[in-house]
């Protein structure tokens, strides 16, 4: 992109630049070697044969919450399923995107209930289908904050595979902020914890998990060592 942006109407450009073979497919990557790996030299040849003006920025914002929200849900299960096949990195980016698409629809649906809020100068017994749809707006706020917390949590496992301990304690608290129970959150913050050798920390993470489901084996065991 920023090659493209430097070039003339019908120049012709040669790209050349390496990169990590683990980026186009995780399935290279092998976890049982400190081998470096072998970069992959990529070679293009571009021609600039036209320019238009876009507003493809700007296009996100043409859309309502509803359909961000839409696109929020396709990215997490595409996530999910990429978490399968154990290419972490590929889902934790497209977890990231989700999130992304989520922030944005919650930002217009805030504002828009605030300004149903400011301008709602009706009688008790008026009806009105806008206002009337307030508690709707409520419920599809509690949805988005409730599929933010899954994202910070999910966002927290795949940092946790990567041993980014920091942000998977970031992104787990985040998630906690919103959900205080969220045992996944609890356990997979514990984890990172352990992982910093916070071990006070880990422990009352794991306490708190055990309160919610006592019958966690996987808790009881952590817990034990």
């Amino acid at each position: 992109h920023k090659a493209i942006s430097q070039m003339k109407l019908n120049e012709l450009a040669h790209i050349s630049f390496e990169i990590n073979p683990f980026l186009l497919d995780e399935t290279l990557k092998q976890s049982k070697t400190d081998s470096l790996p072998v970069y992959i030299d990529l070679k293009f040849e571009i021609k600039l044969i036209n320019i238009e003006k876009s507003n493809i920025t700007n296009q996100i914002y043409n859309l309502d919450e509803n359909q961000l929200y839409s696109i929020c849900v396709d990215h997490k299960n595409d996530a999910a399923e990429l978490f399968k096949k154990n290419k972490i990195l590929t889902s934790f980016k497209r977890y990231s995107k989700s999130m992304h698409y989520l922030i944005i629809a919650d930002d217009l649906l805030k504002n828009k209930i605030k300004k149903l809020n400011e301008n709602q100068k009706i009688d008790e017994e008026e009806e009105n289908d806008e206002y009337s749809n307030i508690d709707k707006l409520n419920q599809f706020k509690n949805t988005l904050k409730e599929t933010k917390s899954l994202l910070y949590s999910n966002l927290a496992l795949c940092q946790l595979k990567n041993s980014n301990y920091e942000m998977a304690i970031l992104n787990s608290s985040k998630c906690l902020d919103l959900n205080k129970t969220n045992l996944k959150a609890l356990f997979r913050r514990a984890q990172a914890y352990i992982g910093i050798r916070e071990y006070e920390k880990a422990i009352n993470d794991l306490k708190e998990a055990l309160s919610i489901d006592f019958d966690n084996k996987e808790i009881k065991q952590t817990l034990s060592h």
